[in-house]
């Protein structure tokens, strides 16, 4: 069945990045349902890889690893083994894998001594953030690959370690290698080590445990987590309770780039531990209250590294949403009666979609909002209402009154 290297046995010796690499390249090529098969097939492979010498130096010709290799090669000889429904669920998730990224330009701005490069999201789109929506983000990557930026940052990051070292004893740093999302402050690691003096490690997310250093952490240990953004603190406060349960060292204190909502000055975890969180900024600005700023696409003046100078903005007032959520008919928020005849006509001609529930980001309450697949004559809508693509989630564009 594989178009793309030969049948492997149980006594095949496993080539990781070999196979990792062509398993990968035949899911690009899957079409229909072939492509439940291949996508089923390089996640095992991906798993296989991570406990191989590629992540964690084993004995690549142990009884353990040719078990691995023998099952997913009789996986491989059997027909039909994939349900019809994760086939579907399969080719939905490959859909997600081709939808545009969110339109974005940089910004840099200036504050206390630093300068961080954000994405600020085109119109009325909006970067989702964990559980909150916002029209800017510091991705901190973007920041510590620009020459002006890094060395700011760093030296941020350095000062509030330096400050806590002295107020709380801390005696490691912790990055954390993220299993989703953005890169994060990981690649600080090297800098921070020099400028602070500290040993660190790494925690990573995909094993669920710390890895080994040289200076390991112990139960007398107190711990600074090193992170990028803070919503719920849920990053931070889980990765905490597991140290503490692994190696039983404190986590005392966290420094983040960016924080959102209300400002707090701890983060309490499921297991007791309080965690002082020191931010080089707070975001408490709610969603629906960014500036609309114009696309800085050759209009701004821009600096020597061509990035557009972030100008001071008017807020404009608050305007009467719904919050971002998932509703199903039921339970759906009080709307203007023009937006709810439309869902109403949706809801009688399309049956899926009537049992079905809808997401929403910040949705004003005089517009409504349709499945991307559902054709206009088919819902009955009105002549002159058109779409609006407001960047909401997957699936889902917003209908304009």
């Amino acid at each position: 069945m594989l178009p793309y290297t030969a049948e492997v046995n149980a006594a095949s010796k496993f080539e990781p990045i070999r196979e990792l690499a062509e398993s990968k390249r035949a899911l690009g090529k899957a079409i229909g349902s072939d492509y439940a098969v291949r996508w089923i097939e390089r996640n095992n492979y991906v798993e296989l890889t991570k406990h191989t010498m590629e992540d964690r130096y084993v004995d690549l010709e142990s009884k353990e690893v040719k078990d691995a290799m023998g099952a997913m090669a009789e996986l491989r000889d059997t027909q039909d083994w994939v349900h019809p429904k994760l086939i579907r669920v399969l080719t939905a998730l490959k859909g997600l894998s081709t939808l545009a990224q969110q339109r974005f330009n940089f910004s840099r701005k200036q504050s206390a001594g630093l300068s961080i490069v954000e994405r600020v999201a085109d119109g009325k789109g909006l970067f989702q953030i964990s559980s909150r929506s916002s029209r800017v983000v510091p991705v901190m990557e973007d920041s510590l690959g620009d020459p002006v930026s890094c060395a700011t940052l760093i030296e941020g990051f350095a000062a509030r370690v330096a400050e806590l070292k002295m107020a709380l004893g801390i005696t490691h740093l912790l990055f954390i290698e993220k299993e989703i999302g953005p890169v994060g402050a990981l690649p600080m690691m090297a800098a921070l080590v020099a400028a602070t003096k500290l040993p660190a490690v790494v925690f990573r997310e995909s094993f669920d445990q710390l890895q080994r250093s040289m200076d390991h952490p112990g139960p007398e240990s107190r711990i600074a987590i090193v992170y990028d953004m803070v919503v719920s603190g849920d990053g931070i406060k889980i990765v905490a309770d597991r140290v503490q349960e692994e190696v039983g060292a404190l986590t005392v204190a966290a420094v983040v780039l960016r924080a959102y909502g209300t400002q707090t000055s701890d983060l309490c975890t499921a297991a007791g531990q309080r965690i002082k969180l020191e931010t080089l900024g707070w975001d408490t600005t709610e969603e629906s209250t960014y500036p609309s700023l114009p696309s800085r696409v050759g209009s701004e003046a821009r600096n020597s590294s061509g990035l557009a100078t972030a100008q001071e903005a008017p807020m404009p007032n608050k305007t009467h949403t719904i919050p971002p959520g998932t509703y199903t008919k039921e339970n759906f928020p009080e709307i203007s009666e023009g937006a709810q005849r439309i869902l109403n006509r949706i809801r009688k001609n399309n049956p899926h979609f009537a049992a079905s529930s809808l997401s929403v980001q910040a949705l004003p309450r005089d517009e409504a909002v349709v499945p991307t697949g559902v054709r206009l004559k088919d819902s009955g809508m009105p002549v002159g209402v058109r779409l609006k693509d407001s960047g909401t989630p997957i699936g889902i564009k917003k209908i304009k009154l």
